[in-house]
């Protein structure tokens, strides 16, 4: 991966984070560190402890305890395996996960899963 991606990806997310913290102030929002390099045994622990590989890189966790997932992409980002392996198996069990590139599909995830939301300041 070029260095130059990851920093948008970066500004991307960001970006998202701070719109959720303005559309929901009522809501839990909260950022995954999923990413990086690990050694082989650090990875070992990591899931021993309950990392799941492929988990969204954002949670919205609204009042009441209903959750939605974000995957955030650079614009020429995919998912891996085992990201989609993780949604298919969240789909399956009514869990809503979206990958967004920017807010603007934030927005569109949110409308499509009739999340209420305050206009942005």
């Amino acid at each position: 991966m070029k260095t130059g991606y990851h920093i948008r990806e970066q500004t991307i997310h960001t970006s998202i984070i701070a719109y959720l913290k303005a559309v929901r102030p009522d809501a839990m929002v909260m950022h995954v560190p999923n990413e990086g390099v690990r050694s082989k045994g650090a990875a070992g622990v990591a899931i021993a402890l309950g990392l799941v590989p492929g988990w969204p890189d954002i949670g919205l966790i609204l009042p009441g305890g209903m959750s939605y997932w974000f995957e955030v992409k650079g614009p020429y980002g995919a998912l891996s395996k085992k990201q989609e392996r993780l949604h298919a198996e969240m789909a399956r069990v009514n869990i809503p996960v979206a990958v967004v590139r920017s807010i603007d599909d934030v927005q569109q995830a949110l409308r499509l899963w009739r999340v209420e939301t305050r206009v942005a300041a």
